[in-house]
């Protein structure tokens, strides 16, 4: 038996295994099943690539219209992992993500992939349990892909365990910088672009490992993965585009746990060391966490600087549609969405009431947004939450095209094809404004696409250190937003303003610990000692003793009792030599 020989015996085993190790993760989990052979025919192999499918089930027809989802790839997308020599190496891959439409079903939905086959979903998208899924009964890396044997089932007929969100509603923040300031936005937003998230996406070694270290399967699984996030979060006017896949495939650069909190805090730690310009990161992991938990994330930071817009997600060969629901959820709460509220948040064509943002993350995986969640997103988004999400992260993979739901060069607007596109102002044939529009979006356009009259109130106090701003009356966004000016008397002059929020001690005590200030003693005898439990700032060597009379401007002091809600540090405690009083403070671990 000569080399070559030796080689595809080898390739031809690591493909059985991988077929066999991937499939049979879910397959046990799967009540029934039936072998379809797609029919495929390219209606146009030249970008923007479109593909008719038909599959033949032993009751139905289905006939699914796939268009190549332009927009998901950046031009600039590599996929990036470590050599066997510990050093970075980098690689394209290939676009082969669909969105689409079935036939005579006006309301379906399809989110498939043709890399090494058809993967992904097709059905109504209120109704997972109606849901068809698909994917090869095994994987080939040569050809024919997509006219192999492929595997159909029911989303009724998908059984697994209830997973949970390790998120806890709003006290799941980043806990580096709770007050951000707020600065006039440096990227003008462009009237009628659709928001767009630049995405990095991590794939841990566990991950790498459990896809028996096959790099194009593991990106692959990434890719698809936001596909499927990306066709959640489009009917909502934002867009998903990736900019990098990492995989660690040489070992974790981060200590990895299985203590959900402790796992993120490590992770948004080493977030400033991904290449690329990103507005959220998402690492997916092959290690199970503590307990039910399959995903964690931190709250409202899309936009944070320093990166805190960071989410885990445990993989582990789970269902790709209850991945992409539980990676929906994760960047939901990064866009700053609280678990779902079932008796209050309306959840619009699920038939179980179970929408994404659901705090137990069940079976089949939901793919619509509730109200609550619908009209956090667009308060954030609107406000100054989405200010890095307008600009363009440069062209996309594919060619500028009206219809792809990218704004681009000469377009006022572009919603997405005819079909898709559910926008009253934007014509969805030219990608302009349609006749006597002024605009299609923004805080100071009205449903009607015209402008908001002179004077409206486009953004509210947020707090006692803000000031209201009012529309112009001839363009749709809102002025900068300000504030009032540091060291303005707050709180009924028992605080003052710093960048924006009334700054009190009570407040913070309670965000950290649910506990109000300590007494002042703690502060004038611990925070001009000038040690890690009270001081006036570190310098590099060593921490600065407060003067006395700027004892209640250095390390905040907390009564005792209560937990550390925010997780990005730990806590420690002091007992006041002259009394039996404990003094608590949070120590934030730097970055």
């Amino acid at each position: 038996m000569d080399v070559w020989q030796v080689l595809c015996v080898f390739w031809a085993f690591t493909e059985i295994a991988l077929a066999r190790k991937y499939f049979s993760s879910i397959k046990a989990e799967i009540l029934g099943y039936e072998i379809v052979v797609p029919q495929v025919e390219w209606i146009s192999p030249q970008p923007p690539q479109t593909l008719s499918v038909n599959l033949n089930t032993t009751a139905f027809h289905y006939n699914l219209q796939l268009y190549l989802n332009e927009g998901l790839l950046s031009a600039s997308f590599l996929s990036r992992f470590q050599s066997s020599m510990g050093h970075e190496a980098v690689k394209d891959h290939d676009h082969c993500f669909y969105h689409g439409k079935v036939t005579g079903e006006p309301e379906w939905t399809v989110v498939f992939s043709t890399c090494l086959g058809l993967r992904g979903s097709f059905g109504p998208r209120g109704d997972p349990k109606l849901r068809y899924h698909i994917e090869p009964l095994h994987y080939h890396m040569g050809s024919p892909k997509l006219t192999q044997p492929h595997v159909l089932y029911h989303g009724s007929q998908y059984n697994a365990k209830n997973g949970t969100c390790g998120t806890k509603g709003h006290l799941q923040r980043s806990g580096r910088h709770h007050h951000v300031k707020l600065v006039e936005k440096q990227r003008v937003r462009r009237q009628g672009r659709f928001p767009l998230v630049e995405w990095t996406l991590v794939n841990d070694h566990a991950q790498y490992l459990y896809f028996q270290r096959n790099l194009t399967l593991v990106v692959l699984r990434a890719i698809e993965i936001a596909n499927g996030v990306d066709d959640i979060f489009k009917v909502q006017g934002v867009r998903i585009v990736v900019v990098d896949v990492v995989t660690w495939t040489v070992g974790d650069p981060i200590t990895i746990t299985k203590k959900a909190g402790d796992f993120l805090n490590n992770f948004r730690d080493y977030s400033p060391n991904l290449p690329q310009h990103y507005d959220s990161a998402m690492l997916f992991t092959g290690m199970r966490f503590e307990g039910s938990t399959i995903g964690i994330a931190f709250t409202a930071t899309i936009c944070e600087t320093p990166k805190s817009a960071v989410g885990l997600v445990y993989d582990g060969g789970e269902e790709l549609d209850r991945l992409i629901s539980t990676t929906a959820h994760e960047l939901g709460h990064i866009f700053g969405m609280d678990h779902d509220d079932t008796e209050t948040c309306l959840c619009e064509g699920e038939p179980s009431g179970v929408c994404v943002m659901n705090a137990t993350l069940g079976n089949p995986a939901p793919k619509t947004l509730s109200s609550c969640s619908v009209a956090t997103l667009r308060t954030n988004i609107a406000g100054d939450l989405g200010r890095c999400l307008d600009n363009e992260p440069g062209k996309t993979i594919t060619d500028p095209a009206c219809g792809n739901g990218i704004q681009e060069e000469g377009e006022a607007c572009d919603c997405g094809s005819a079909t898709e596109c559910i926008d009253p102002c934007c014509n969805a044939t030219s990608c302009q404004l349609v006749a006597g529009a002024e605009c299609r979006a923004g805080p100071c356009c009205e449903i009607n696409c015209r402008f908001k009259t002179y004077g409206s109130v486009c953004r509210p106090l947020k707090n006692d250190c803000d000031i209201e701003e009012y529309c112009t009356g001839h363009h749709s966004e809102c002025p900068g937003d300000f504030f009032l000016q540091d060291l303005t008397s707050c709180k009924s002059n028992n605080s003052y303003c710093y960048s924006g929020v009334c700054q009190t001690r009570d407040g913070q005590c309670q965000y950290h610990f649910g506990t109000n200030d300590a007494i002042d003693e703690c502060y004038t005898l611990l925070n001009t000692r000038g040690s890690e439990s009270g001081h006036c700032g570190f310098d590099g060597t060593q921490y600065k003793p407060c003067l006395e009379r700027n004892a209640f401007c250095g390390q905040l002091q907390c009564e005792d009792g209560g937990i550390l809600q925010t997780t990005a540090g730990d806590h420690k405690r002091t007992r006041l030599p002259s009394s039996s009083f404990i003094c608590k403070y949070a120590y934030m671990q730097s970055v």
